[in-house]
């Protein structure tokens, strides 16, 4: 791209480098991260952008706009524009570069002002600045747009085929269609609460599946009316999935047994654990140090809230901690459901052996300061059984020593 620049600008003239210019327009364009992040964003010359003034309307920075979006079909509305010129034009490239990789966490132009927008940085252009002023040469100007191409996978679906929901799992389900969620959230990690569940053909079931696993359908707002005196009312929103073909179950549908039949299925919606909100994106490997570092919270709190066994009297055995009581557990499902069951448990019992080696160190230390509690501890108690001794000599010393009898009064 930097030769193609230095090729339009040692030209012989402004007319034997158009041709070079607009295929520098495109490739600029095509050059663009086709990753289908939450923002994609293009950094481009000054020059450039007057150089397509006979596209462009007079090489302005506002309609330029257009001619991104017609030559990328990724590119939807436009969501900053800034300009970055002499020392600052490097900035324009870096921003790019950082929205196209998703490195830019929550509100993204928020960030980007925050950080690059101020005095020896960059310009916020607004829209009718935009479209009157043309690219200049010792600038360079970046364009952040909503991608097209990207879509929210906060949700996971699984679809069930009735029989299969009807078996009773380890005595567990009962077969009923409120439980059987329990079963995929134990066998697929990324499965959080449910948040939807519904009721059809098998096939409006499967296709339903892939299409909410494919980000195609989404929780929409809807208003809520009643009925009074034959007109609606308007009382509020509430957020409904439709799914075509299926039909979602109320509370007391759930609690009814599925039908032994193959024909029909129950389509299980569930929040996607592996999703990040303020990434706009998943991250399986933010989701595993979470789980990690939550493990390992656990750990230590455990060890360092350890009662050492109070001090006792002389002869007095010490007491050990009262146990916790230990709240009653339900039937553990992974277990349970047989050689399916026992794949998943082993699977997570590598997993948990590969990472005590991360928490070595951080265990050790937590020894060790438990040692030296204990140990003063047992010092403390030494003293106290000493101190406990010499008491009971003194005690015993006084008690043998004779009390003096009273003077006898004298003879008369």
């Amino acid at each position: 791209l930097k030769c193609l620049k230095r090729a339009t600008l040692f030209g012989a003239s402004t007319r034997d480098r158009r041709p070079v210019m607009m295929r520098l327009v495109l490739l600029s364009a095509l050059l663009t991260s086709a990753s289908a992040y939450y923002r994609a964003a293009v950094d481009v010359g000054g020059d450039v952008v007057a150089g397509a003034g006979n596209l462009t309307g007079g090489g302005k920075i506002g309609t330029y706009t257009v001619l991104l979006q017609v030559l990328n079909p990724a590119y939807g509305d436009l969501k900053l524009l800034l300009e970055c010129c002499g020392d600052a034009r490097h900035y324009a490239s870096e921003i790019a570069s950082k929205i196209n990789l998703n490195m830019f966490d929550g509100d993204q132009e928020k960030s980007i002002r925050a950080q690059y927008v101020g005095d020896g940085k960059c310009k916020a252009t607004g829209p009718v600045e935009s479209i009157a002023k043309k690219g200049d040469s010792k600038c360079s100007y970046l364009y952040s747009f909503a991608n097209k191409d990207w879509k929210s996978y906060q949700y996971t679906a699984q679809c069930v085929p009735s029989d299969v929901c009807a078996v009773d799992v380890v005595g567990a389900t009962k077969g009923l269609k409120v439980a059987y969620p329990v079963v995929i959230q134990i066998l697929n990690r990324n499965a959080g609460d449910m948040a939807y569940a519904g009721f059809g053909p098998t096939s409006s079931c499967l296709e339903g599946m892939n299409q909410v696993n494919m980000a195609n359908v989404h929780f929409k707002k809807e208003e809520i009316f009643i009925n009074v005196f034959g007109k609606k009312l308007p009382t509020g929103f509430k957020e409904r999935m439709h799914v075509e073909g299926m039909r979602q179950l109320n509370v007391r549908e759930m609690f009814s047994k599925c039908e032994n039949t193959s024909a029909t299925g129950i389509l299980y919606v569930f929040k996607n654990k592996f999703w990040r909100d303020p990434q706009h994106a998943m991250n399986i490997t933010d989701f595993d140090l979470e789980l990690e570092m939550a493990r390992r919270k656990k750990d230590l709190d455990e060890l360092m809230n350890y009662k050492l066994p109070e001090p006792t009297k002389k002869g007095e055995e010490p007491k050990a901690p009262e146990p916790k009581a230990e709240k009653p557990q339900g039937l553990d499902l992974a277990k349970a459901i047989g050689t399916l069951g026992a794949n998943v448990g082993s699977t997570l019992e590598k997993e948990k052996s590969s990472k005590v080696e991360d928490i070595q160190d951080d265990l050790d230390q937590v020894e060790k300061k438990l040692e030296e509690k204990q140990e003063a501890a047992k010092e403390k108690l030494e003293e106290e059984k000493k101190k406990l001794e010499e008491y009971e000599v003194e005690k015993a010393k006084a008690a043998k020593v004779e009390v003096p009898e009273a003077p006898k009064p004298p003879k008369a």
